[in-house]
């Protein structure tokens, strides 16, 4: 699975049969995993699940992203 690092951060993408997953290695914060189920992507407790039928949601992404950062 490729990822990427950030100091001792991490972030992952994996593509599967219906979705990409965006994993981090920290957990999402309480905003995010609100932000992300009010726009109707699944999310884990460290990932955001694109279906393949949806939208890229890039201010989400970046919103995962800065947890890292």
């Amino acid at each position: 699975m490729p990822f990427y690092e950030h100091g001792k951060q991490y972030v992952s993408i994996a593509a599967y049969k219906a979705h990409v997953s965006l994993s981090i290695a920290t957990d999402l914060d309480d905003q995010t995993l609100a932000a992300a189920k009010t726009a109707g992507y699944a999310t884990g407790q460290k990932r955001l699940n694109i279906q393949l039928n949806q939208p890229v949601p890039t201010e989400l992404v970046k919103q995962v992203l800065q947890l890292i950062a």
